[in-house]
């Protein structure tokens, strides 16, 4: 949690409810609403942490090929259906893009190999601990040995320990090794001086996870044995050693507890910080939708976010979507870097025609940037705080009635010749708007301050009829009848199709998690 990673904290407290409805399909009392719960919770699992799919798929293929019975083996094959279709088209990305499967959001580490001992990975503390940490684990250990030493009383208990086993060798070598699996370089981690940027590798955690719940099954397995033990009558030499033993590994596991929540969330938690300026989001909220500039110097190159109003991803990961065409941003944000602009093309104006309407300068800035910012036509320092400078673009005349003006907005309307007509109110996102426009000019044309590739996924029509879109200046333009009419634009919901699949699997899924009757019933559906 102090790392930010709440899809593994998630995926923690569900693993073991998952892996105990594994082991309850196995069983001859299992029952198909113990199998839709697990695979709804496996489902659920497998889209935090998608590499846990594979040991799960794994164990349910296993009980569908040699599970005893048809209705042990049925209930199996759910568990190896439904947690995939529950994925729906992510499941497709999954199995092309490795990066997706072992670095998903949440997921990604930067600290280097080298700052964790190999050793403490292994024991299940990725993050590093004391030394006090690392031995608290030893009792868990101790039983998890003891399991597996033992003869097992039937062939389904020696199965279940050399499967454990598996999953404990895999877990570990997947979490000593996942520091070595590089997916991405982090963007900003060099310097002029040479230096590599710092790289950004598989989360060892997720081995750690699927290691310390086998442990855990090992130990519960091996403690099987000594609840008699301990209730024996009598004071004999055995009882009191697996007692001790017994407290032993309680006192560790409450003492684990205690150390991690007192290490992990004593000064650890705090607020984003970076938040944007009051004025850029209620603009790029309103009827404008303009953008804000964010831009960040560092000592080898200027970096640059364009931040909207838009809904963003609920989790952000390592890849990127394909790229986009710049629209005209970079050249902009290039003569900043520089000082040097065209005079015929003075900076407020190129920033207007791409929906921003505010400049933000993060950080400790380069003067010659703040000056730049401060000497360029069409933008206006609004203020300046310990961290961020904030200018505004500007607003501009309109060609056909000079008393109004146009500020910098998402859609605007500009005559044949390219001179400014007005701004049109969008009422969505990704400049999603129902407005009526009124009469105007021959020729002359909406102009969509978004890149190229925004025209393949939007559909715009006015009055009813589609318009076809055509690049000018880099952005989208569609030409607009001379008449007054009602301009609308839409974006439609990708992959419908599989969007409502995947709703229906989840009804029909969490329908049967549902425990209708009472227990008897259940046991002989």
């Amino acid at each position: 949690v102090q790392e930010g990673r709440v899809t593994a904290a998630l995926a923690h407290v569900l693993l073991p409810l998952v892996a105990a409805g594994i082991v309850r399909l196995a069983r001859r009392d299992g029952t198909y609403t113990a199998a839709a719960a697990t695979s709804l919770g496996a489902g659920v699992v497998g889209a935090l942490e998608p590499l846990i799919l594979v040991p799960v798929a794994l164990a349910a293929l296993v009980l569908t090929v040699l599970g005893p019975g048809v209705s042990r083996r049925l209930r199996a094959a759910s568990l190896l259906v439904f947690p995939l279709a529950l994925q729906g088209p992510w499941l497709l990305r999954l199995t092309h893009d490795s990066v997706a499967l072992l670095a998903p959001p949440g997921l990604v580490d930067t600290t280097p190999a080298s700052d964790v001992p190999t050793w403490m990975v292994a024991v299940g503390l990725p993050l590093g601990a004391s030394s006090l940490q690392a031995l608290l684990t030893l009792p868990v250990i101790a039983l998890a040995v003891i399991s597996t030493a033992r003869r097992p009383r039937s062939r389904a208990e020696s199965a279940t320990v050399s499967a454990l086993g598996l999953l404990v060798v895999v877990g570990t070598g997947y979490a000593v090794l996942a520091r070595s699996i590089v997916v991405d370089t982090l963007v900003g981690g060099g310097s002029l001086q040479g230096l590599a940027p710092p790289v950004m590798t598989a989360w060892p955690g997720v081995g750690s996870q699927i290691a310390l719940l086998a442990l855990l099954g090992l130990g519960l397995l091996g403690s099987r044995r000594l609840a008699a033990v301990v209730g024996a009558s009598g004071w004999g030499w055995r009882r009191w050693l697996v007692g001790s033993a017994t407290a032993a590994t309680a006192v560790s596991l409450l003492g684990a507890l205690g150390l991690g929540v007192n290490d992990r969330l004593d000064n650890g938690l705090s607020t984003a910080g970076g938040a944007l300026p009051a004025v850029a989001v209620d603009q790029s909220r309103g009827p404008d939708a303009n953008r804000l500039l964010v831009l960040r110097p560092t000592p080898s190159y200027l970096d640059y976010e364009l931040v909207g109003a838009e809904p963003g991803s609920v989790l952000r990961g390592v890849t990127v979507p394909t790229a986009a065409t710049d629209p005209g941003l970079g050249p902009v944000v290039r003569a900043l870097a520089s000082g040097t602009f065209d005079p015929d093309r003075p900076a407020g104006p190129r920033l207007a025609d791409l929906g921003v309407g505010f400049v933000s300068v993060r950080g400790t800035a380069d003067p010659s940037l703040i000056r730049t910012l401060d000497a360029a036509p069409g933008v206006v320092r609004l203020g300046a705080t310990d961290d961020q400078t904030l200018w505004r673009v500007v607003t501009r005349p309109s060609a056909t009635n000079p008393t109004d003006v146009v500020p910098p907005a998402r859609l605007r309307i500009v005559t044949k010749d390219g001179a400014l007509v007005s701004a049109v109110a969008v009422s969505g996102p990704h400049a999603q708007t129902v407005a009526a426009i009124p009469g105007g000019p021959e020729g002359r044309r909406l102009m969509v301050a978004q890149a190229p590739e925004w025209a393949a996924h939007a559909v715009v029509s006015f009055d009813g009829q589609p318009l076809s879109p055509a690049l000018l200046g880099g952005t989208p333009a569609y030409t607009l009848p001379s008449s007054a009419g009602t301009l609308t634009i839409e974006i439609p919901a990708l992959r419908r199709g599989w969007s409502y699949a995947q709703l229906a699997v989840f009804a029909l899924v969490l329908f049967l998690a549902i425990p209708f009757g009472n227990r008897r019933s259940r046991r002989l559906s």
